[in-house]
């Protein structure tokens, strides 16, 4: 564990020091940049590596390194392994939760980690009720209006997707913050409050434009 710890907080101060310009061209800090280099086994693999510890690194303390390395040293042992795997099985019981709420099918994403997960409001729109509304929605209200309307009626505040690079009407929501029923919850209002833009094309009804356009 020990050693462990030595080599994740080394390698952290020698690619520091590689960012630093006062040391980016001394001798000893480009010897163990390239040394760092030589290890990995392909250019794919140093390029992630070095992306990983230049994210990972920047704007932190040392204290916070070295806290890291120890969830670093952690994650490699069998304790840390089975944590991990709880973790992941916690996050996808949630996930199955939410999606039971939204009565929509759990979508097959092998590779996604599901501590965040991305609803496109638009595509469930018109997968589910069609392309007419869809368009009715989407031209009457901005895509944070949904987001208001949940907060006002059941006090759920969600976060667009925008906002981090998905859709425009996406809404982004974390899996590891709260209870497991409240996900659950968070699927049955987000569903009611989509129903209501649905029920009101249905009527015909020719609402005034939504209170929150242009914010």
């Amino acid at each position: 564990m020990l050693s462990l710890f030595i080599v994740t907080t080394y390698l952290t101060h020698v690619w520091g020091g590689c960012r630093n310009p006062s040391r980016r061209n001394s001798a000893s800090g480009m010897a163990r940049f390239h040394g760092i280099r030589k290890r990995c086994r392909s250019s794919t693999e140093w390029w992630l590596t070095a992306a990983r510890l230049r994210s990972t690194t920047r704007y932190l303390s040392t204290p916070q390194q070295v806290q890291m390395a120890l969830m670093c040293a952690f994650a490699m042992t069998y304790r840390g392994e089975r944590y991990k795997q709880l973790t992941k099985e916690i996050c996808h019981r949630r996930m199955c939760l939410l999606y039971d709420g939204l009565e929509l099918p759990l979508p097959q994403l092998p590779h996604d980690a599901d501590y965040y997960t991305e609803i496109d409001i638009e595509h469930w729109s018109a997968n589910t009720f069609g392309e007419t509304f869809t368009q009715y929605m989407m031209e009457r209200y901005e895509p944070i209006d949904i987001l208001f309307r949940l907060a006002e009626q059941s006090g759920i505040v969600l976060m667009n997707g925008g906002g981090f690079h998905g859709p425009k009407w996406s809404i982004r929501i974390s899996l590891a913050n709260l209870d497991d029923e409240a996900y659950a919850e968070i699927g049955h209002h987000l569903r009611a409050a989509l129903q209501e833009y649905v029920d009101a094309w249905r009527k015909g009804t020719q609402d005034t434009p939504s209170k929150h356009e242009g914010q």
